[in-house]
């Protein structure tokens, strides 16, 4: 006696799916994935293999939480059309602009094989975003050409800095370079990545500016670098990213990289990748600052979370090598090295002379670069590494 039960009977098959997209069982709104699954199989519905086919990707996309799901589908909008949805719900900007369908567009055999390649397509791209937010190398392990410490950018920039506003962008350049040879297709990736760390690092890191900064010039790369007649490539990406601010020059970047500071509280995300940056380039330069090289040495491993910041002049210092320039200074970037944060217990406060063993025989090239060449550590070896860093 506590409930109706009502039965409608609707007098088309679509208004059925237009039913579910409003009614579900369980009392909570439909996400954007379960009302454009709905509206697949409405499309598909006379078409029995291409439902089958339909329900089978669908599933595989909502097999995460909905949330999630929704985030992915969102990137994969924005890489594709270039911007962020127009309407009050993705599920509406989806089908309007990602499918090109409309209320009242004349579902055709010809319509059904479009919308069943888009869906393809999406549910690749889904896949790829799925990887790039887990900072995940988007290609396959077992044929992948590319060097452990590339696959630590995306890592570093995607997990360890939390740069999600990269993944459309990266996404097109994957998807730019599909039926390329392998290692063409990964050098290039590389190439859009390497660019998205460099802006992030300077905008958000140096600059102190938001990252939405770099968010519409993102988007417009990502449109073009799927459009074949733009020829867009990582030079032009380059160049689209430096027009952000006219100020954005050397000298003030040089000034702001030497004043920055470790923070006694907090995580020191810039620092730790600023670090993690001159590890992974330490040995492409020689002395005199040219590039000889284009990797760093076998064996490196930077794994972020599993990174720390060790201060060679100790960050708290015991009172019987106490130096006040240094203690002025021990926060700067000149006297800072990557390490792994397990190693990095076992050093703590101890003097330089009693650290040195243990840097020159480091498996980072920065570490046991300090270790290899400087016997004391002074205020005058920290000015001149401190130069050199920044």
């Amino acid at each position: 006696d506590a409930f109706q039960v009502v039965v409608i009977r609707p007098t088309e098959e679509r208004h059925t799916y237009q039913l579910y997209q409003v009614v579900n069982d369980r009392g909570e709104p439909l996400t954007e994935g379960e009302l454009l699954k709905a509206k697949s199989i409405e499309v598909l519905a006379s078409n029995t293999d291409y439902v089958a086919k339909a329900r089978s990707i669908w599933d595989d996309i909502l097999k995460d939480p909905g949330s999630k799901t929704d985030e992915y589908l969102k990137w994969c909008y924005m890489s594709k059309v270039g911007a962020e949805k127009s309407q009050d719900r993705y599920y509406r900007a989806f089908l309007e602009t990602y499918f090109c369908l409309s209320d009242d567009t004349i579902i055709t055999e010809k319509i059904q094989a479009q919308f069943m390649k888009d869906l393809t397509d999406l549910h690749r791209d889904l896949q790829i975003c799925r990887q790039l937010d887990q900072g995940i190398w988007p290609y396959a392990e077992d044929s992948s050409s590319a060097e452990a410490w590339k696959k630590s950018v995306l890592s570093t920039l995607i997990v360890g800095r939390k740069h999600k506003l990269c993944i459309p962008v990266l996404l097109s350049a994957y998807v730019q370079n599909i039926g390329k040879k392998a290692k063409t297709a990964e050098k290039n990736f590389f190439s859009y990545l390497e660019i998205c760390e460099t802006f992030f690092v300077l905008v958000k890191g140096v600059f102190a500016w938001r990252e939405d900064r770099l968010k519409d010039r993102y988007l417009a790369a990502a449109k073009k670098m799927r459009d074949p007649k733009e020829k867009f490539q990582s030079r032009q990406f380059k160049l689209l990213l430096a027009e952000i601010d006219p100020d954005l020059v050397e000298e003030e970047c040089l000034q702001k990289l030497k004043n920055l500071s470790y923070a006694t509280k907090g995580d020191n995300s810039l620092m730790k990748h600023l670090c993690i940056l001159l590890e992974t380039y330490w040995p492409c330069f020689d002395k005199d600052g040219n590039v000889y090289t284009s990797r760093v040495s076998d064996g490196t491993n930077l794994v972020y979370k599993e990174l720390s910041l060790e201060h060679i002049y100790p960050e708290s210092a015991p009172e019987e090598i106490a130096d006040e320039d240094m203690s002025a200074n021990k926060h700067r970037l000149g006297n800072l090295l990557i390490y792994g944060k397990k190693e990095n217990s076992d050093l703590k406060n101890k003097p330089y002379s009693l650290k040195r063993e243990a840097y020159t025989k480091s498996r980072f090239a920065t570490v046991s670069a300090v270790g290899d060449s400087i016997k004391e550590w002074t205020f005058k070896e920290f000015e001149s590494r401190h130069k050199d860093v920044c």
